[in-house]
């Protein structure tokens, strides 16, 4: 198993590689963020970057790819051309949809396993939720809320590109968790976008509603130029959730009284960045695990990404 990449996620991986007793190999191209990663784990990073390692080492039979947003593509595709065959890349694994959809057209030219790690569809939390909405009958309605810090986000060093594309950066972490609950939207649903950010000009108020495969309804609305949270209400037949923040499951009794905390074995979510350790566990299995985002479903899923944002030609 190869680990492409140096940065904070890479060292994440790190941790939870160790845990799980994997053989793994890390492969940096920065001499700073591999210096950086060395010292924080103890762990040797070969330099050169994955062109190089693939030259001296031969394909890897799976990897990692947790590099910067820019390289994601770019990584995940030298791997499939390097014959490896199984690869899970950070989300949204493209800086934009034009390569997401490029590295979608080169995935089917090969036999390689891809998938794109959205780690929220591990959380305790989300397993500990669609049990007790399975158990009352399915998910029946959600509402999302994607709204950014952007007083934060627009001081972050990250390229233009990224910000003008944070909506697949980062705010997809909730449209993905929404999506992977609810099912994905029927048909063409409800989006509406006004306003814009110096780092994204191309919306910074969104909303939306319609109906999904399981025959929920879903609804959304998020604010990027006022104070807010991510957040999901889940509602069953008879029970109403609320997951605000993730990592946490609560449960709505009363109108008037607050949200109940509902217990969960969120252990492994607190030794290790939530999520992590179960999704890397899925990816190493031989079996097959449906939280996993593949490829395919990260297709089917970017032109309603592409909607709410705005993004679409």
């Amino acid at each position: 198993m190869w680990l492409i990449g140096a940065g904070p996620m890479a060292e994440a991986y790190v941790r939870v590689l160790e845990a799980l007793d994997c053989e793994f190999r890390i492969v940096g191209r920065s001499e700073i963020s591999a210096a950086q990663l060395e010292a924080r784990t103890g762990r040797e990073v070969e330099r050169g970057g994955l062109e190089a390692a693939i030259i001296k080492y031969g394909s890897p039979v799976g990897a990692i790819v947790s590099t910067s947003i820019e390289t994601l593509s770019a990584n995940a595709i030298a791997l499939m051309e390097s014959g490896c065959s199984r690869i899970l890349v950070e989300k949204p694994a493209g800086l934009n949809g034009d390569e997401i959809r490029r590295l979608g057209s080169v995935w089917k030219g090969f036999n390689s396993k891809l998938y794109v790690a959205y780690n929220r569809r591990f959380y305790a939390s989300v397993d500990h939720l669609c049990q007790l909405v399975a158990a009352d009958g399915g998910v029946k309605l959600v509402n999302f809320d994607f709204s950014e810090l952007s007083e934060r986000v627009s001081v972050l060093e990250k390229s233009p590109l990224i910000k003008s594309n944070w909506f697949l950066a980062n705010s997809t972490h909730v449209v993905d968790l929404a999506f992977y609950i609810a099912g994905t939207p029927v048909g063409r649903f409800n989006a509406t976008t006004s306003g814009e950010l110096d780092w994204h000009p191309t919306s910074s108020r969104f909303a939306g509603s319609g109906e999904s495969t399981k025959g929920a309804l879903f609804s959304y609305a998020a604010n990027w130029g006022t104070p807010g949270r991510w957040g999901l209400e889940v509602h069953s037949v008879h029970r109403r959730f609320l997951l605000r923040p993730m990592e946490q499951l609560w449960e709505i009794h009363s109108a008037f009284e607050p949200p109940v905390e509902i217990e969960i074995d969120d252990r492994y979510d607190r030794l290790f960045k939530p999520g992590v350790l179960q999704q890397v566990k899925a990816f190493l299995s031989t079996k097959e695990d449906g939280r996993l985002c593949s490829i395919a479903d990260h297709l089917l899923a970017l032109p309603h990404h592409e909607r709410i944002a705005g993004y679409s030609p």
